[in-house]
């Protein structure tokens, strides 16, 4: 497209402060004609770009133009492109082009020294097509429906004006005000099917609040052989060491299906302390696992 080329070659001139025709013809794959045009766009847009003719003639922007790029400092700068890597990372945008024409306005280091790793499972190409759809609902003002399955087994089909999408505790949220029970509610995105736009205007009756997460308080107790995961599950928490080399831990879990595989991955290293209707509810549901898988 003209616009993402003339965009370009105003940060490759900002970068390189003078490019030549022939050069830019062959990186975006034109006729050198086409390069004059796109300059003659840029000039009569108000860009002070202008072009010399013979040995060490090429294209370039006025000197007082470059110094525009200076809005930001490093440290500003460095932010920015961390940010960038974050978005590029979880593969839900095409980042790529818009980190490379940054890179170049910006006159930053093209170092990726940032990413994050996201499960596979849950970014495959079903999940990204939702979330797109989701965005689409949020940044366009329409409803929602879709079919929730909740924690509890019951699945409902559900009308929703949809907030935001939240990262949070491991995986994505969606913030809505759920026209079905009159409040708004986080949903687990991998707890939605069937997302459609329903082609209404998205009404938003209460103002927007984000529901109170269900959290418990829980006291652990872990062997020592599990010493080198301590530190790093509960940096900053309050570890206690006992005389006997094992480990005491206090701190909230989400009450939600994830907590009793988190707790259960410890196998036989972990003792649960408080609260004791928790101990109760994991070892009712060990017996129930035990009595279906008998050999």
């Amino acid at each position: 497209m003209q616009i993402d080329r003339l965009l370009e070659t105003l940060f490759l001139l900002l970068k390189s402060k003078k490019t030549t025709a022939h050069s830019l013809a062959r990186r975006f794959e034109v006729s050198v004609r086409t390069i004059y045009r796109d300059i003659d766009t840029l000039s009569l847009a108000g860009i002070p770009v202008y072009c010399t003719r013979g040995n060490g003639g090429g294209i370039f922007l006025d000197e007082e133009y470059l110094l525009e790029r200076n809005f930001l400092t490093h440290t500003e700068k460095e932010q920015m492109t961390a940010a960038l890597q974050l978005l590029k990372s979880t593969n839900l945008f095409p980042a790529d082009t818009l980190m490379n024409k940054y890179h170049l306005s910006a006159n930053s280091g093209d170092e990726d020294w940032l990413a994050l790793e996201l499960n596979d499972l849950e970014m495959d190409n079903g999940f990204v097509q939702d979330f797109l759809l989701l965005k689409k609902g949020i940044t366009e003002k329409q409803q929602v429906q879709f079919i929730y399955y909740s924690r509890h087994g019951q699945t409902s089909l559900r009308t929703a004006s949809p907030v935001r999408i939240i990262y949070r505790q491991n995986s994505w949220n969606l913030l809505a005000y759920c026209h079905d029970n009159t409040e708004y509610q986080l949903y687990p995105l991998k707890s939605l099917r069937s997302i459609t736009l329903s082609g209404r205007a998205a009404d938003l009756p209460l103002p927007v609040c984000t529901p109170a997460e269900d959290t418990i308080d829980v006291r652990l107790k872990f062997s020592k052989r599990l010493w080198y995961k301590i530190y790093d599950d509960f940096y900053g928490k309050d570890i206690l060491r006992n005389t006997d080399g094992s480990y005491e831990v206090g701190f909230q879990l989400l009450n939600n299906d994830s907590l009793y595989a988190y707790l259960l991955a410890f196998g036989n290293n972990v003792e649960i302390l408080s609260p004791l209707w928790l101990k109760k509810e994991i070892v009712e549901k060990l017996k129930i696992f035990l009595k279906n898988n008998q050999i």
